[in-house]
């Protein structure tokens, strides 16, 4: 008698959830430490001075952006600002040429609601303009540098 065996099929289920981003680009003619100053107290994060993001160009050349970062001890939740022109007036995305600063929100439970953080950055007082930035739907590559 011939013993019969299944084929034993395996299926890898990946349970972890995508990283949810919210990036929100910013209007205003302060300086950065006021921003971040501002977004601090709106919001009751801490923002802090970080390393800047340092980007190389198609020749090689390093281009630094300014960045403050926040990460908050009893959540997920990371709130990082970027300056999008540098001190030689370059542009971290050249598509937003208009935007002073990249607010980007990695909230990996996705407890943020945007219109709530749209509506608290409209807020504040300097920031003129608010634009929700689908980073899907870049081309630059910069965009890695923001959400990586």
């Amino acid at each position: 008698m011939m013993k019969i065996t299944k084929k034993i099929t395996r299926l890898r289920l990946d349970a972890r959830q995508p990283d949810e981003y919210i990036v929100k680009g910013l209007v205003s003619a302060e300086p950065d430490y006021k921003i971040s100053l501002l977004i601090n107290r709106k919001f009751k994060i801490s923002l802090k001075h970080a390393d800047p993001l340092a980007v190389t160009t198609e020749n090689g050349e390093p281009l630094l952006f300014s960045r403050y970062s926040s990460a908050q001890p009893d959540s997920e939740i990371t709130y990082t600002l970027i300056s999008n022109r540098n001190d030689s007036k370059n542009h971290l995305l050249r598509k937003f040429k208009n935007v002073d600063y990249i607010f980007v929100v990695h909230d990996p439970d996705s407890m943020l609601r945007q219109d709530e953080l749209s509506t608290g950055l409209r807020d504040l007082e300097t920031v003129t303009a608010i634009f929700s930035i689908d980073p899907h739907s870049i081309k630059d590559k910069n965009i890695g540098y923001l959400i990586h």
